[in-house]
């Protein structure tokens, strides 16, 4: 019990700096924007069968079932107030420590300190920061909670000779969970190897049981996703000799990190736009040549210590860009379970007879403290959106996803404050970062336009229309060119409307209400791009203004700037002043603040 509280306590204690910290990146989708699905909670099935409860934007190439249920019993009560989320998260991580220690316990024959040290220096540890911090990570805490009882259970089972439906249902769970729970069998096989020094010999009956769990999870999974297996991992683009750099980097990096947890970050640039140097492949090559030689020689001393490394190594591998290309960062979360691997091998150290023990119980209580403070500073990172870039570009400062992050979130910040100074020093920084994020990604197209949206975006709010054609103009050819990047390119649609907007402040009035009428051909008719182009053809005294902004009021009644653009062109037409009053005051009974319309009529009195 004393443990126990000590386990799950401690957490609390070394996260506290992150719990009052905003939501951050995914958070907004997941939670903020998807109340709707996450008020489905009187029907906590559709969860599991309709995966486009995930997130407000129908996300369906993830299926977490478990994480979107806990979102939703955190909805219903803490609604969106970030706290209570980040308390249910530390709870979790405190959960899996005193699994770990359980765990820790069996596996090492009772020895009670052993397993205690082991199990705090995961309750510590700084790369599993990202996983208790952001919310959106929650799949990894609950993973690791359903995997270390699943393995809990088979152990039971295994001595007991029954109970395995439990162990069945426990390793489905996992997967709902996250799908790199399929290790489970395997990473079941090495504690059962560390407890009893032997691999399969009595544990035949529980690693089938887990099978079948993963396989009834596989199962699931296929038939409710619409888009199968290739919709979970992504992309298949390039071959495995291609992937196989890129997962052999972010492998080594994450053992670095494992060891000596300086340099974290947020967003990790090892995505396969960019290329590689030939030194960086082989220094990780080496690094893992190194780790390998050092298990092979540890295996005959201290099998624990060898078989943790294993451990961790097994646990990431499917997310390592290796057996599956997922074409994605390899992210600090994905060392979350892998670390019950590294918190083994301290433990088995510990445990071991004689001098040898003794130290290594000593450097594991140097460390803790060590690593208990700069998890405690870097809580303080995941504090608020800023903060969090720009300790990523702290550590990488060639991070694409940093600069164009920084980048949006001052840029965002300069929309919803008054326009000062600080305003547009937070805009002309926001460009700098869209620069370099465009100047990282020349070899991604994708992202490169995103990057090149952003300058322009920010470049019109300082009202700077020649930047802003300059970075929008080949936004918006390449746009015309790749009608598939459409479909990539988050904010296409804005890119357009911006270089429109952009021309029209430049006077370029033809090119303006082209780039419109591209606009709403391509991308469909809205109240705000048919004023729009209502606006530019009025400049140009065309009378097919009108036209546009009774087709914006016939889609949405309350657009109220096309209603008094339609008034102004009204009152300019001789006979129809009347109807450009009644379509005025009609404004000021919808909206009675609305000072555009007062204004109006004011200038326009009967």
């Amino acid at each position: 019990m004393l443990a126990a509280a000590l386990l799950v306590g401690l957490p609390f204690l070394v996260y506290a700096p992150g719990l009052t910290g905003e939501f951050v990146s995914d958070d907004h989708r997941f939670i903020l924007l998807n109340g709707e699905n996450l008020d489905r909670l009187q029907a906590p099935w559709v969860y599991f069968t309709e995966p486009l409860t995930n997130a407000d934007r129908g996300d369906s190439d993830i299926y977490r079932p478990w994480r979107t249920l806990s979102y939703a019993l955190d909805w219903r009560l803490f609604g969106p107030a970030p706290l209570g989320y980040h308390l249910h998260s530390v709870l979790l991580h405190g959960l899996a420590v005193f699994l770990a220690y359980r765990l820790l316990l069996g596996a090492l024959g009772q020895a009670r300190r052993a397993a205690l040290l082991g199990s705090l220096l995961l309750a510590v540890h700084p790369l599993a920061t990202e996983a208790v911090c952001w919310v959106s990570s929650r799949a990894d805490l609950q993973a690791a909670v359903v995997f270390f009882l699943a393995v809990l259970a088979a152990r039971r089972a295994e001595a007991s000779g029954g109970a395995l439906p439990g162990v069945v249902l426990l390793a489905a769970a996992a997967g709902f969970a996250k799908e790199t729970a399929v290790t489970l069998p395997f990473l079941y096989l090495i504690e059962h190897r560390v407890r009893t020094g032997r691999w399969l010999q009595g544990a035949w009956r529980p690693f089938l049981a887990l099978v079948l769990g993963a396989a009834l999870y596989v199962a699931a999974y296929l038939a409710v996703m619409d888009r199968g297996l290739a919709g979970q991992v992504g992309y298949y683009e390039g071959s495995f000799a291609s992937h196989l750099p890129y997962g052999l980097i972010g492998l080594a990096r994450l053992w670095r990190l494992a060891l000596l947890p300086s340099g974290l970050t947020f967003l990790w640039e090892t995505n396969l736009f960019q290329p590689l140097s030939i030194v960086e492949v082989a220094c990780a090559g080496l690094g893992l040549l190194a780790t390998l030689a050092a298990v092979l020689l540890a295996w005959r001393r201290c099998p624990g210590c060898a078989l943790g490394v294993v451990w961790f190594f097994a646990a990431v591998l499917p997310a390592a860009n290796i057996l599956l290309p997922l074409r994605t960062v390899l992210a600090e979360r994905f060392a979350y379970v892998p670390l019950f691997g590294l918190a083994l091998a301290a433990a088995a150290a510990i445990a071991a007879p004689g001098r040898t023990g003794r130290l290594a119980a000593w450097c594991v209580l140097a460390l803790l403290p060590l690593a208990a403070a700069r998890t405690a500073l870097r809580a303080c990172d995941w504090s608020t959106q800023q903060c969090l870039y720009e300790a990523a570009l702290r550590v990488h400062p060639g991070s694409y996803g940093g600069h164009l992050g920084l980048g949006g979130v001052l840029m965002q910040r300069a929309e919803i404050s008054p326009q000062d100074e600080h305003s547009r020093q937070d805009l002309e920084r926001a460009r700098v970062h869209f620069e370099h994020a465009g100047e990282i990604a020349r070899g991604d197209p994708a992202r490169r336009l995103e990057a090149a949206y952003g300058l322009g975006h920010a470049s019109v709010l300082l009202q700077d229309w020649d930047a802003a054609v300059a970075a929008l103009a080949p936004v918006d050819a390449a746009l015309a060119e790749h009608p598939d990047l459409r479909q990539l390119v988050r904010h296409a649609a804005e890119a357009r409307y911006d270089l429109g907007l952009a021309l029209s402040r430049r006077l370029d009035l033809g090119a303006a209400a082209a780039v419109f009428e591209r606009l709403i051909a391509d991308f469909g008719e809205t109240p705000r791009w048919l004023d729009a182009l209502g606006e530019t053809r009025r400049a140009r005294l065309e009378g097919r203004a009108m036209d546009h902004y009774l087709r914006a009021l016939e889609i949405d009644p309350d657009y109220h700037d096309a209603r008094v653009h339609l008034a102004e062109m009204l009152f300019q037409i001789p006979g129809l002043e009347g109807e450009g009053r009644r379509q005025a005051k009609e404004v000021l009974a919808r909206d009675p603040g609305n000072e555009k319309a007062r204004r109006l009529l004011q200038r326009n009195q009967e």
